[in-house]
């Protein structure tokens, strides 16, 4: 009898229980809630890269549009806000380097898949980070700053709908040693914290590789990244000079920049202030490369490379017989050391003190222009 009765109490709390179940499976969800949850959702995208802007660190992307049936996963909701957004900038996107995810550049036409980001806080935190990392490039013009921003780029391929990390990754590193005359040098990487090492991997690189506004912003011991790809494996390209990392190291930049830091930049010091600026005529241009420079004060014959033609300058496109002005610097290291070259060359009105000089620049009669000039010719062969 008691077993009978205990097994009647059972079946009842076990019904009592699967009905309060199922009522509370019923109930609706509140609004606010389905609401908040929807605006945590960033929708995964597909787009492809309009432009990227290497040097200046950022880009845009137009998103594609896909069927339901082809990308189920692009179909995810998002605020009313957002998708106001990016309806009336046409499904366009800003984003910056750091939406790669540790990736270096990315190029125009490539597919991508992404997120957009919901919040409006999140944007004016990754615009911060865009001026930070940009404030030392005269820009055209800011990106628009009423775009939606990507995040979490990934390459895509549409045939299999994989996704993929950009590829190759982004390195930080200083410049070991830079010779202005052969425009080559060597990049020591710096360790996951931004520190340097007497044993760090080292990189070769060339004029070739790099994306700079003045080449004379380019000197050792500066911050760069840089990245390194397939088939060489120790050369870094598509090199930029990295500013933010600079202002971290700021006891080392003062170094640097105090008495005789000339030296440690690889250049003797000149009689003249650092900022003095000498004037001569464009003797000859081999190449469109390289060429030589005749000193107004004495007549002698300095090399100089295109590279260090000031970009800043409207006229930065020099020929044979302007007059220029240039800062000249003597090198004191490697294999050129002794010898002198001319930096942030910008082309100028003719000085009255060398209109005669002009007049017999190209016959040959001064001796101190043939000195070294078959040497100078073969810096570069």
């Amino acid at each position: 009898m008691f077993r009978l009765a205990g097994s009647r109490l059972a079946v009842s709390i076990t019904a009592t229980l699967l009905e309060k179940k199922r009522g509370n499976a019923a109930e609706p969800i509140p609004t606010n809630i389905a609401a908040s949850a929807s605006m945590e959702v960033a929708p995964r995208r597909v787009g492809t890269v309009t432009s990227f802007m290497h040097r200046r660190g950022y880009g845009f992307i137009t998103a594609l549009q896909l069927s339901s049936s082809d990308s189920p996963d692009t179909q995810c909701l998002a605020s009313a806000e957002l998708e106001a957004a990016v309806r009336e900038n046409a499904e366009n996107f800003f984003f910056p380097r750091s939406s790669l995810d540790g990736g270096f550049y990315v190029s125009q036409g490539q597919t991508v898949t992404f997120d957009v980001l919901p919040s409006p806080q999140v944007n004016e935190q990754v615009e911060k980070e865009h001026r930070e990392a940009t404030e030392d490039i005269e820009a055209s013009g800011d990106p628009p700053k009423s775009l939606p921003v990507a995040r979490h780029i990934r390459l895509c391929d549409l045939d299999t709908g994989k996704e993929r990390p950009v590829t190759p990754v982004m390195l930080h590193g200083c410049v070991q040693s830079w010779d202005t005359i052969t425009g080559s040098g060597c990049i020591a990487e710096l360790d996951l914290a931004g520190n340097l090492h007497d044993d760090a991997p080292c990189f070769n690189f060339s004029l070739e590789d790099l994306d700079v506004v003045n080449i004379s912003d380019l000197h050792q011991g500066c911050f760069v990244r840089f990245c390194i790809e397939r088939g060489d494996r120790n050369a870094a390209r598509r090199v930029i000079i990295d500013r933010s990392t600079g202002k971290r190291h700021a006891p080392l930049q003062q170094w640097r920049s105090s008495q005789g830091a000339s030296r440690a930049l690889g250049f003797a010091a000149d009689s003249k202030p650092a900022a003095a600026r000498y004037y001569g005529t464009v003797r000859e241009l081999v190449d469109g490369r390289f060429g030589f420079i005749v000193l107004e004060e004495t007549g002698e014959s300095i090399f100089f490379h295109m590279s260090n033609v000031d970009q800043d300058d409207q006229n930065a496109s020099i020929k044979v017989g302007d007059t220029v002005s240039f800062i000249l610097r003597g090198v004191s290291q490697g294999k050129h050391a002794g010898k002198r070259t001319c930096l942030k060359i910008r082309r100028c009105s003719p000085q009255p003190s060398l209109a005669s000089r002009n007049h017999n620049s190209g016959k040959g009669t001064n001796h101190l222009s043939d000195d070294d000039d078959d040497d100078e010719f073969n810096l570069l062969e």
